[in-house]
């Protein structure tokens, strides 16, 4: 007697009871299939599909007869092709006893002519989109929206401003019109004010003294170089791009001193100005003698003069008290056109210049603004 090995019979049974529900699940899916079912009604309305078990005939309320379609439905035949972008029907109306065992589709067909409406869309400057025709009674399916450059689409609206939408049924031949919306343009930002400003290191100048100076442009909401300019350069000069300023090596007819204009100006036109001053030539006048450089006297006059048009610091070597500084507002209202000076020993007079005491020579130094200098010399002076 031939013995079976106990393990061995249990795995046959369990692969053969897998392999058995293998079989039947694939026999319950493949019995259960479901196929699409297209009927296009060929009239301009939307295509409808529905879903037929395997090996099913569709069921009868899901077919669509003259009673349905008007009384120029003739049958539905199946599309068994496509030719030339046509469907290509069977050669025989559609059996619907007929078992479904894939996915087909019916087309609907008519005789004589169906009646339609051609719908026209205005698009009101919008891009151009082309009329429909349809089957009278058919619902309206809208074309994609046109577009317009700066505007929104609102929508079709008819000729008594009824919008349109889709699915309306029209009876007639209709024109839409597009109804548009004129985008909002953003604000332009205000232009902002150009603005220039002009400084100077420093306003006063001259060939025997402080010989340089800077103009300096400050600017806002401009671009691009600022050119410097001087309204005289008989007495200084100006590099226009860099705005450096500097006395001429040879100034012309100066000597009575200058006012000058100094110009900044944007590439758009915008200026700003300074005024710079040449200085009068120094001189300095004691006991009615004038002189214009270094010299010495032994006068005993206790006053002096200098050109009225700059500001004169004044100072007595070995003085026992600071120098008295003597500047433009001290002689602009006087009528003369010199202003009296004076040296200090003990005390000063400031009105005359008049000493009260002095001792030993002294050296008078008139300094101007642009740092031009003369000393003088006084040999002896008794009170």
């Amino acid at each position: 007697m031939i013995k079976i090995d106990k393990n061995k019979k249990k795995n046959f049974a369990i692969i053969s009871g897998i392999l058995l529900i293998v079989i039947i699940v694939f026999l319950l899916w493949f019995f259960n299939r479901k196929f699409d079912v297209t009927f296009d009604f060929n009239n301009g309305a939307k295509e409808e599909t529905i879903k037929v078990k395997y090996h099913q005939a569709i069921n009868e309320k899901d077919i669509k007869a003259q009673k349905d379609l008007g009384e120029s439905f003739i049958a539905w035949y199946e599309v068994v092709g496509i030719k030339e972008k046509e469907d290509v029907l069977s050669d025989k109306p559609f059996d619907f006893n007929t078992k479904i065992n894939k996915a087909i589709k019916l087309k609907a067909l008519y005789e004589g002519k169906v009646e339609t409406i051609t719908i026209t869309f205005d698009s009101k400057g919008g891009s151009a989109v082309d009329p429909i025709t349809i089957n009278k009674g058919t619902e309206l399916i809208l074309p994609k929206d046109p577009a317009y450059a700066g505007y929104t689409f609102k929508g079709w609206y008819d000729i008594n401003e009824t919008p349109m939408h889709n699915n309306v049924l029209l009876a007639e031949d209709t024109t839409l019109y597009a109804k548009w919306e004129k985008i909002p343009e953003p604000k332009p930002e205000p232009k902002k004010e150009e603005k220039i400003s002009l400084s100077l290191s420093r306003d006063t100048l001259h060939v025997n003294g402080i010989k340089t100076a800077t103009a300096t442009a400050t600017v806002e909401n401009s671009s691009g170089k600022v050119i410097y300019s001087l309204s005289d350069t008989n007495c200084i000069t100006i590099n226009e791009n860099t705005g450096a300023i500097s006395v001429s090596s040879n100034p012309k007819n100066c000597s009575n001193g200058a006012s000058i204009t100094v110009t900044a100006k944007t590439p758009s036109g915008k200026i700003a100005t300074a005024i710079i001053y040449y200085e009068k030539d120094l001189a300095l006048t004691h006991d009615n003698k004038t002189y214009t450089q270094d010299n010495q006297t032994n006068d005993k006059n206790p006053t002096f003069t200098v050109n009225a048009n700059q500001d004169v610091s004044w100072n007595i070597e070995a003085a026992v008290k600071p120098s008295y500084r003597y500047t433009y507002d001290d002689y602009k209202n006087k009528t003369a056109t010199s202003v009296t000076g004076g040296y200090i020993i003990d005390s000063i007079v400031e009105s005359t210049g008049a000493t009260s005491k002095i001792t030993t020579d002294v050296k008078v130094t008139a300094t101007s603004k642009a740092d031009q200098k003369i000393s003088l010399i006084i040999k002896q002076y008794v009170a």
